[in-house]
C-alpha cells in the first residue's frame, strides 16, 4: 500500500487533495470500479477522495469490493468513509440477468454468514431492501427470497429472527424450509 501511495504522489501533476474531485484519482477510482479492479480501489481508497461514486449501474467501489466477498476490504473502505446504505446494481454475470443491489443481497448471495452479520449487527442495515430486476425481468427479489432460492435456510432463519418480512416471500421460503428439512 506504501509502494502504490509513493508512486502515485510521484506522478507529474498530481496536486494533492484538491484535485481530487476535478479528475486524476476520482478518474482513475471510476476505472477501477468498471474493471471491478479491487487492489486499485483499495490503493486509493487513503487518498480522502469520495468513495461513493457510482459506476453506469449506480454501484459503488463498497458494492462491487463486498461482491467480490472479501470482509477485510469490505470494513476498510467503509473506514475510508464509503457509505453503506448505498444501494446500486451489481450484476454478477454477463448477461446482466442476476443483479445485485444492497450490501445485505450481496451476502446473501455469497451465502456470507459473516458478512451478512456484520451488515445487519455490526452496521444495522435493513434486511428487507428489494433488489432491482434484470434483463428479461429476472431479480427483484429480497434477501430472503434469496436466501430460499439458494436453499439456505441458515440465512432464512436469520433473516427472520432479525426482522425480515416472511409475507411477500412465504411461498418461497415455505418452500425451501420444508424441502431441506432433515428426514426424521
Amino acid at each position: 500500500f506504501t509502494k502504490a501511495r509513493s508512486r502515485m504522489q510521484a506522478r507529474p501533476g498530481w496536486a494533492g487533495p484538491r484535485k481530487f474531485e476535478q479528475g486524476g484519482f476520482s478518474d482513475q477510482l471510476k476505472l477501477a470500479l468498471d474493471k471491478g479492479d479491487t487492489q486499485k480501489m483499495l490503493d486509493l481508497a487513503g487518498y480522502g477522495i469520495d468513495l461513493n461514486i457510482r459506476d453506469q449501474n449506480r454501484a459503488t467501489p463498497l458494492i462491487v469490493v463486498a461482491a467480490l466477498g472479501n470482509l477485510a476490504n469490505v470494513t476498510y473502505l467503509i473506514s475510508q468513509g464509503a457509505d453503506p446504505k448505498l444501494t446500486g446494481v451489481y450484476y454478477t454475470d454477463a448477461a446482466k440477468k442476476a443483479p445485485l443491489g444492497s450490501l445485505v443481497g450481496i451476502a446473501v448471495h455469497r451465502n456470507d454468514g459473516d458478512m451478512l452479520t456484520y451488515f445487519i449487527e455490526g452496521l444495522g442495515l435493513p434486511v428487507d431492501g428489494r433488489e432491482a430486476k434484470g434483463t428479461g425481468g429476472t431479480g427483484g427479489y429480497t434477501p430472503v427470497e434469496r436466501a430460499a432460492l439458494k436453499g439456505n435456510t441458515t440465512l432464512i432463519n436469520y433473516l427472520l429472527e432479525h426482522g425480515a418480512s416472511p409475507s411477500a416471500s412465504k411461498a418461497a421460503v415455505l418452500y425451501a424450509l420444508e424441502s431441506k428439512k432433515p428426514d426424521l
